[in-house]
Protein backbone atom coordinates (compact mmCIF):
# COMPACT_ATOMS: atom_id res chain seq x y z
CA UNK A 1 0.00 0.00 0.00
CA UNK A 2 2.87 2.50 0.87
CA UNK A 3 4.33 2.03 -2.16
CA UNK A 4 1.06 2.65 -4.29
CA UNK A 5 0.84 6.00 -2.08
CA UNK A 6 4.11 6.78 -3.21
CA UNK A 7 3.55 6.62 -6.60
CA UNK A 8 0.55 8.28 -6.92
CA UNK A 9 2.03 10.91 -4.83
CA UNK A 10 4.95 11.39 -7.35
CA UNK A 11 2.91 10.54 -10.13
CA UNK A 12 0.84 13.95 -8.58
CA UNK A 13 3.67 16.18 -8.45
CA UNK A 14 5.10 15.32 -11.91
CA UNK A 15 1.70 16.37 -13.56
CA UNK A 16 1.77 19.57 -11.26
CA UNK A 17 5.09 20.86 -12.38
CA UNK A 18 4.50 19.73 -15.91
CA UNK A 19 1.09 21.25 -15.90
CA UNK A 20 2.51 24.72 -14.39
CA UNK A 21 5.59 24.78 -16.93
CA UNK A 22 3.26 23.99 -19.86
CA UNK A 23 0.72 27.18 -18.32
CA UNK A 24 4.08 29.49 -18.27
CA UNK A 25 4.81 28.13 -21.31
CA UNK A 26 1.59 29.29 -22.92
CA UNK A 27 1.82 32.71 -20.97
CA UNK A 28 4.73 33.70 -22.70
CA UNK A 29 3.80 32.45 -26.23
CA UNK A 30 0.81 35.02 -25.59
CA UNK A 31 2.30 37.44 -24.03
CA UNK A 32 4.84 37.67 -27.36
Amino acid sequence: MSKIVCGNLTYDIILFFSSAAILSNLKYIYNI
